[in-house]
């Protein structure tokens, strides 16, 4: 099958990576619906990371760099078999594979729920023309240094899975991801600046997440942190709306962004995560801000303006 084929289809999924249908993959990318693929860094023994550049027929980020090999799970197929096939399809190697990491979908990683696995090995790659420009090995600090330097010849979900795996001095890049498991003084810095402005809700989001009174862990519901050379510089969340009797309206909260990151752009792009994990399982997204910068940032993002005692703001989704 080519490897754009536009009739290939993939499973689609939930925020929660549950399948919940079928569909071709030039109807998936158009729409930005969620879906799964892997990535597979390969190491060899001098510690280099093979990296790729991807074919110009590519449908999406042809000739940018990415990973040793990645691509989208066939339908029904797990992660762990995607794997061992997308590595022997692109590069025909075969090496036992580690388990790394998994990464919810959102906009950064291409709308793909994906698993990362790492192997090691210093076979020769053999790389299928079809899917691959060029491999190459660099060594992973050298991958960061161009990375800040031309962030843009690399795909973003590589970004993402490479400043994880690398750590967070491989590059000053913004990155947006569920918040997983906070400790107790990762917020500390961002209380500290909500209140010299005046606002005490991220103070209350620290508290709530400590006392568990609120985890965002309710079915459909995720927290988002924005993290800047390793640190977090802002948080969106999605709750279940508690002021309205209907599981289907989602209701966006405890968004802020530290004076320092606003010209990183990290409050649009934490909304726009927020709105892609509420698509498919919410229909209507409610918020309520008494910021007048707050609010002209949902209005960029599609909210209305609406008159009601528990929201300014509202977003239905398809």
């Amino acid at each position: 099958m080519p490897a754009t084929d536009p009739t290939e289809l993939f499973d689609i999924c939930d925020a929660e990576d549950r399948v919940i249908g079928q569909a071709p993959r030039g109807e998936v990318h158009a729409r930005g619906l969620l879906h799964r693929a892997v990535h597979i860094f390969i190491l060899n023994s001098r510690g280099e990371l093979l990296l790729h550049r991807r074919s110009i027929q590519k449908d999406e980020y042809p000739l940018r760099i990415t990973s040793s090999a990645s691509g989208h799970l066939a339908v029904g197929e797990d992660y762990a078999t995607a794997a061992v096939r997308e590595l022997e399809e692109e590069l025909g190697l075969a090496a036992p594979l580690q388990f790394a990491a998994k990464f919810t979908a959102s906009a950064e990683t291409a709308n793909e729920h994906t698993q990362l696995f790492v192997a090691r090995t210093d076979a020769t790659p053999i790389p299928d023309p079809d899917e691959i420009a060029e491999v190459e090995w660099a060594a992973p600090v050298i991958v960061a240094e161009r990375m800040a330097g031309d962030p843009d010849d690399f795909t973003p979900p590589f970004r993402v899975l490479f400043n994880w795996w690398h750590g967070p001095s491989a590059s000053d890049e913004l990155v947006i991801a569920r918040a997983g498991m906070l400790e107790a003084g990762d917020l500390a810095n961002l209380v500290v600046d909500s209140e010299q402005e005046g606002w005490t809700f991220v103070r209350r989001l620290a508290v709530e997440l400590i006392s568990g009174e609120n985890r965002f862990d309710l079915p459909g519901e995720v927290l988002y942190v924005a993290r800047h050379v390793g640190a977090v510089v802002g948080t969106c969340g999605l709750n279940v709306d508690p002021y309205v009797d209907d599981p289907s309206v989602g209701r966006v909260r405890r968004l802020y962004v530290s004076r320092a990151a606003r010209r990183l752009g990290a409050g649009r792009r934490l909304v726009d995560s927020v709105v892609q994990a509420a698509s498919g399982r919410f229909r209507l997204l409610r918020v309520r801000t008494k910021n007048p910068a707050a609010a002209r940032l949902y209005e960029r993002c599609g909210f209305l303006t609406v008159h009601d005692p528990n929201c300014t703001h509202v977003l239905a989704l398809s």
